[in-house]
């Protein structure tokens, strides 16, 4: 039972409108944080990417500086006068003095002085060697291919890489042309730089813990690192300027440059941990602020499903009540909300037209069970009163009474008309009331003689209309006993039948007494409050009140009677019933 019970709950508009609320929340939450946290790294990546381009071009900027450094100091070197005077001696085959040769050992080192990059020069002739006093020519020194690369360079700075005879320092070399002999190959400078090189580019810019550079030559072959590291092997594919890769199991950012004056390659590389720290923090706070931005939701959305709902419960206990009671209550709480407005009035509309049908239905039993006692009543010994106004008629008809006679008739059907039990539960048609009135007031002309005057005026096609029995008749009773034979001279009393916008009209005008204004506001009062003020009229036990409510229950609203009157000069009754009608 009590999972049946929390079944219901699941299946209530305020359980569903909280978990249609929470999941919009839910999703707007995910959208607009992945969004904010995609657009934001992706920023921050942005911003890392270009932090290591501007680092690397101070990088690569320091070390071009330092390359056209030792460019500049070896080309001091090799233009000197004195080493070119050497060259030109070794090239015409005079042999140099030992002092020629010790010379050029204070021209180096006052080259070399001037640099902390430089390690040591090497100056070579074609076949021999001038500085140092080694006995070694350029061929020991370097292979033919690196001697022809050099050639091919024409005089400018070509930077070979590992020195062979000690792989920690680098090496560079150039060809040495002689200005004096129209420029005729006089031998080769080698420079080598202290393995210092890349650690003081490093120590030199700004940089995030586990960084380091790497300088490798076209081939990808390593030259040199910044990273105390014996021997690296790095493997990447280096085909952006900015990249994502992975050295030795560890992700690091790449930016990578080319050095101008040479065919080498710097790489920077820093720790993707690093680049990504504000990343990471990003993501925990937006991760926060979504649960809280969840939880924050879940709280009103409940709030606002139960707002929203609070009136529909709230209607729903109203007509619960029903159960406890024969009508259904009114619901009179008002809302602000418009919609709910609404469906409160329409609530309220059906409830009172329900408890209004409901008295209906009461009273139209009532009001049977009333007229079967009536009609119970009148029908005491009917067939005596028959035969004894038979026998009369037949006895004023021997004595050549004849107009008495049709009066008698017509009393006898009057009465006949009136008890007789014949019928469709209690409806006849228009044509059949109306001539059980003229019976009625060709009676009633009898008995006043020349102070009344009648007149039936039908316009209407159809009538075969059904109306309930003795509706018409206790109108025109009434108009004739309570203002026509009160006056002396008496009056005039009409009936007109008249179809309007599609209904009937059975108008029913005297020009008797008329009412008083306060009478009157009472009888229009409780012919439209539906309350039983009136008193019945003579002779037929039914009210105008009865009747009216009689055209309620059989047609309903805007169907009945209405009263209009002038004290002095008469009143008129209209009786509305709809233009078609049946059983």
């Amino acid at each position: 039972m009590k999972r049946l019970r929390h079944g219901f709950r699941l299946l209530t508009t305020r359980f569903q409108m909280f978990v249609g609320f929470l999941a919009v929340t839910m999703v707007v939450v995910f959208v607009t944080v992945s969004g904010v946290y995609i657009v934001l790294s992706n920023l921050l990546e942005k911003n890392a990417e270009n932090y290591m381009a501007e680092i690397s071009s101070q990088v690569n900027g320091r070390l071009e500086a330092l390359l056209n450094e030792v460019n500049v100091s070896t080309l001091q070197l090799i233009t000197d006068e004195r080493i070119q005077k050497m060259l030109e001696k070794d090239l015409v085959k005079e042999n140099l003095t030992f002092e020629e040769r010790a010379n050029v050992r204070n021209i180096v080192l006052n080259a070399t002085g001037t640099s902390f990059v430089i390690d040591s020069i090497e100056i070579y002739a074609r076949d021999n060697v001038v500085y140092p006093l080694v006995s070694r020519t350029i061929h020991d020194r370097l292979s033919r291919d690196t001697i022809e690369a050099i050639e091919e360079h024409k005089g400018a700075l070509h930077w070979i890489g590992k020195d062979p005879a000690n792989e920690e320092y680098l090496i560079a070399a150039r060809q040495i042309r002689l200005y004096d002999r129209k420029y005729a190959d006089g031998g080769y400078l080698i420079v080598r730089v202290k393995p210092i090189f890349l650690e003081f580019l490093n120590d030199e810019i700004a940089r995030m813990e586990g960084s380091f550079m790497i300088l490798s030559d076209q081939q990808g072959n390593l030259i040199s690192n910044s990273r105390a590291v014996e021997d690296p092997t790095y493997q990447w594919q280096a085909d952006a300027d900015i990249q994502k890769i992975n050295v030795e199991g560890r992700a690091y950012m790449l930016a990578q440059k080319g050095v101008p004056s040479t065919d080498w390659q710097l790489k920077m590389l820093i720790p993707y941990k690093e680049v990504n720290q504000g990343t990471d923090i990003l993501r925990s706070a937006l991760i926060g602020s979504g649960v809280l931005g969840i939880l924050l939701s879940a709280l009103v959305s409940f709030g606002l499903a139960s707002l929203i709902t609070k009136p529909i419960r709230n209607l729903i206990r109203t007509m619960s009540q029903w159960k406890k009671g024969q009508t259904l209550l009114v619901h009179t709480r008002p809302h602000v909300n418009k919609e709910i407005n609404h469906l409160y009035r329409t609530y309220n509309g059906m409830a009172q037209h329900i408890n209004y049908l409901i008295d209906m239905v009461y009273e139209k039993e009532l009001i049977k069970s009333r007229a079967e006692i009536k009609a119970l009543q009148s029908q005491l010994h009917p067939h005596f009163l028959f035969n004894t106004l038979e026998t009369l008629y037949w006895s004023l008809i021997q004595n050549g009474e004849e107009e008495m006679a049709h009066y008698v008739l017509t009393l006898a059907d009057l009465y006949r008309y009136t008890v007789n039990p014949k019928g469709n539960q209690g409806m006849v048609t228009v044509a059949e009331e109306l001539q059980h009135v003229e019976r009625y007031l060709s009676i009633m002309e009898l008995r006043m003689k020349r102070r009344i005057r009648w007149h039936i005026d039908i316009q209407v096609n159809d009538m075969a209309l059904y109306i309930p029995k003795l509706t018409i008749q206790p109108i025109v009773e009434n108009a004739i006993v309570h203002g026509i034979e009160p006056r002396i001279e008496g009056g005039f009393l009409e009936i007109q039948v008249i179809e309007k916008a599609g209904d009937v009209w059975l108008i029913i005008s005297d020009n008797g007494l008329g009412m008083p204004g306060a009478k009157l506001s009472m009888l229009q009062e409780s012919l439209m409050n539906a309350e039983d003020r009136m008193v019945g009229t003579k002779g037929t036990g039914i009210g105008l009140y009865t009747v009216h409510q009689l055209i309620r229950m059989c047609f309903g609203m805007p169907f009945g009677l209405s009263i209009e009157s002038r004290e002095g000069e008469g009143t008129t009754v209209k009786l509305r019933i709809p233009g078609r009608t049946g059983l």
